[in-house]
């Protein structure tokens, strides 16, 4: 059994994996890592599967003591990463010695980056996942970010061989995002200039977002033919419109049942993105065809784990 011990936590550290899936109706958000690229990119790189639980560090990462010999993978948002004041790289399989301390600095570009650690966690699964749902206590380490003086534990599965995403995969984090949306179940209740409008504006970032929800503010807010409904489902992607015009993006850890407008649905294959932004990042939209969502998401499905141990190129991305 190897170990680590947190020096740091940074600013906002949990443990999250692909998230909880089946329980929303009972109130339990899906949860998971907010950008899903990140985490599957740091597991292949240490060949872990897909769903495997990382580390999801918000704005700056943190130290990290390792107690045995290790193999990690980082991915994410662009941060500095040393290794006992060796620089390294991300996305690239980083072997880490015994006693070593590796030091994870404050994003640069985009604002979670993500660790993966080769083995399988000592933690426990609970309704089928090990992701930290903080609003409701459990999950990850007793259902709270991590603390300085934690130990996270994990057992050997498998031998390691040495990879490097190439660099016509690495994602790029500006601070303009074109995001893919389709139409929501209240599409309709915008006016025609209203619809125009929301995929013409640009909508700025608000330091109010988070895990639950991105809330944006434009120069124009939008108005609806109505204006109450009665509360219906919602999931990760959709976009709410309340009374004050201002769109809210739900994401991993917002609530089940709604009572705002759905006006739109963010496109699956486009939700990791949205787990970069930060103020003042602006966001525009474009809408297209369920047809087109469902393709992009299949081929974004096997951009990394597509049976075969090499990477897929990738022309859409």
């Amino acid at each position: 059994m190897a170990s680590l011990t947190v020096l740091d936590p940074g600013f906002f550290t949990t443990v999250q994996d692909n998230g909880r899936f089946g329980s929303r109706k009972f109130g339990v958000p899906v949860g998971g890592s907010m950008d899903s690229f990140a985490r599957r990119s740091a597991n292949w790189l240490v060949g872990n599967d897909s769903e495997a639980p990382v580390l999801e560090m918000t704005i700056r990462g943190g130290t990290y003591k390792f107690h045995d010999e290790a193999f990690i993978g980082l991915a994410g948002g662009e941060v500095d990463i040393t290794m006992n004041g060796r620089k390294q790289k991300q996305y690239e399989t980083l072997a880490v010695s015994s006693g070593e301390e590796v030091q994870i600095g404050r994003v640069k570009t985009g604002c979670r980056v993500y660790m993966a650690i080769a083995g399988n966690w000592e933690l426990d699964k609970i309704m089928g996942s090990f992701s930290t749902c903080v609003q409701a206590g459990f999950g990850g380490l007793e259902g709270r970010k991590v603390s300085k003086g934690d130990c996270i534990s994990w057992a050997y599965s498998h031998n390691i061989t040495k990879k490097t995403i190439p660099e016509n995969l690495l994602p790029y984090f500006g601070h303009s995002y074109q995001i893919r949306i389709i139409e929501g179940p209240e599409w309709d209740w915008l006016n025609k200039d209203e619809q125009e409008a929301f995929l013409n504006l640009d909508f700025k970032v608000q330091p109010e977002s988070n895990r639950m929800g991105i809330r944006l503010k434009s120069s124009t807010s939008l108005a609806l033919k109505k204006e109450n409904m009665v509360s219906s489902p919602v999931l990760p992607g959709m976009i709410q419109l309340p009374p004050g015009g201002d769109p809210i993006i739900l994401m991993n850890d917002a609530q089940s049942v709604g009572g705002y407008p759905r006006v739109a649905k963010v496109v699956d294959a486009d939700l990791w993105r949205l787990g970069q932004v930060w103020p003042p990042a602006k966001i525009r939209f474009k809408l297209i065809t369920r047809k087109e969502a469902l393709k992009l998401s299949a081929f974004q499905e096997n951009i990394l784990y597509s049976g075969k141990d090499d990477i897929k190129k990738n022309e859409e991305f």
